[in-house]
């Protein structure tokens, strides 16, 4: 096949409200931590992003190279080029896969990965993505070498990233930070995949985006930036405002996560409130793009996840616009290492709610004390109803939970009204933390998959409890 060039550039940036667009569209806690770090308030905050983004760039261009077929379906092979990057081409090894039954044909799932632009495709890589295809009833296209690396000195993965973002700091060169070309190197995908489907006569207009760590902080930023993006499903990144986040990790932990050591021995978290640091953060940090992405919003997380604390997402969900719900994998890490049906089937039921409009599942949390005793209490109002639910508790003699293991209990709904509710009752801890969270199974088109709370933190004192509040 002919190297396809670049057409056109589709991506659009998002519009606010325009109901609403007089004034910063922002929650509170957005509006109050962008004033005090001396941020803008409108889309200029972002301007280099989506500059970078929507600069023409000749050297994309794609060239399919062979079809595999098997009996669950066909991989397509591309050679895909994204950019250029600092004269540097981004090349990726791109794939389609095409289950042998396809029903939603206009939405496709781009699955965001890693690897070494040196590694070669195996043929194991391709049944997650028929796994994810099966669960999801549409196509799935796979985004490899996301960064490109090695670069910059045999550098890959965080250490690549964070001498990017020094870089920066050092020289104002806005092209620098390394999410940019991580982001339109999504994008390009989208065009690349858009442009073989409308020349086999088989076109896709919506991608629900998805990616784990790395890859899933490029898909909260690919959110914002194309109006192709129907969903997200960011995996393993619930560090949203990022200089909140870290500041938790000091003060629950008395120090940073060995896992964020790229970072820190640069000195980078200490770079927030520096006129430089502001710059660079707004760039990079995807809370600050929460006022564009109103779509729906499907985190997948591990319980025990060493990068992060678990109380992470509070710093930033009720800034989340559009429909949001969270899965977390218990006791799976950063790794996702156990309970990846959850991960599967859950990405699977959000593109079929997409498809096909499904009512999606509403539920609400809220906690009551009585005397020591603390209950926990899930309310699913009406709609779509869980098959089962059950409760998920870790116990911590300290406020680190990343080594306490999470033990499952059943509990038992009390019916009225249409409406159900399950209510989970435990003594507060004499000292540490009690760390809960529930888990729903749900169905759609015959295919189970799981919902969850995020976690919720039981403390002696329930002024010092920890979590979030409800679904949407």
């Amino acid at each position: 096949m002919t190297p396809r060039p670049s057409s056109s550039l589709r991506p659009r940036l998002r519009e606010t409200d325009p109901s609403i667009r007089s004034q910063p569209e922002m929650h509170r806690p957005l509006m109050a931590l962008a004033l005090a770090l001396g941020m803008p308030l409108t889309p200029l905050a972002n301007a280099d992003l989506h500059s970078y983004v929507t600069t023409p760039d000749p050297s994309y261009r794609w060239e399919q190279t062979k079809n595999d077929t098997t009996p669950i379906g066909t991989v397509h092979h591309l050679d895909l080029t994204s950019q250029t990057w600092r004269d540097i081409p981004w090349t990726h090894q791109f794939r389609i896969y095409e289950p042998a039954q396809v029903d939603h044909e206009d939405i496709m799932v781009l699955f965001i990965t890693g690897g070494s632009s040196r590694s070669q495709h195996k043929p194991s890589d391709d049944l997650q993505a028929f796994a994810i295809a099966s669960a999801a009833g549409c196509r799935v296209a796979v985004l490899p070498q996301v960064p490109n690396q090695p670069l910059l000195g045999d550098r890959v993965e965080d250490d690549l990233i964070s001498e990017t973002f020094v870089n920066f700091l050092e020289t104002g060169e806005e092209d620098w930070p390394l999410l940019q070309p991580m982001v339109k190197s999504a994008v390009r995908a989208m065009d690349a995949a858009q442009e073989f489907g409308e020349r086999r006569g088989r076109p896709v207009s919506r991608f629900v985006v998805t990616g784990a760590s790395k890859r899933g902080w490029t898909t909260w930023l690919t959110g914002a930036v194309d109006d192709r993006v129907a969903a997200i499903a960011p995996m393993v990144i619930p560090t949203l405002n990022m200089k909140a986040n870290t500041e938790n990790q000091m003060a629950l932990w008395g120090k940073y996560s060995e896992q964020i050591e790229d970072y820190t021995r640069r000195g980078l978290t200490e770079t927030f409130d520096t006129e430089e640091g502001r710059k660079l953060w707004r760039i990079v940090d995807p809370y600050f793009y929460l006022d564009r992405i109103d779509i729906p919003v499907l985190q997948i997380n591990g319980t025990n996840d060493r990068y992060w604390t678990h109380d992470s997402m509070r710093f930033y969900w009720d800034d989340i616009r559009g429909p949001k719900s969270v899965i977390y994998l218990p006791n799976a890490g950063h790794g996702l290492e156990e309970h990846r049906d959850y991960a599967i089937n859950g990405l699977g039921a959000l593109v079929r709610q997409l498809a096909t409009g499904a009512e999606r599942p509403r539920f609400s949390w809220r906690t009551v004390d009585e005397g020591g005793v603390a209950h926990y209490i899930l309310t699913v109002p009406s709609g779509p109803m869980p098959k089962e639910v059950k409760v998920w508790v870790a116990r911590s003699s300290d406020r680190d939970l990343r080594d306490d293991r999470y033990e499952s209990q059943a509990v038992a709904p009390e019916l009225g009204g249409g409406s159900a509710t399950w209510t989970l009752s435990l003594d507060r801890p004499e000292s540490g933390s009690v760390a809960a969270l529930f888990d729903l199974t749900f169905e759609i088109d015959g295919i189970d998959y799981h919902l969850t709370t995020p976690i919720h933190e039981f403390r002696p004192d329930p002024s010092e409890d920890t979590g979030v509040g409800e679904q949407d």
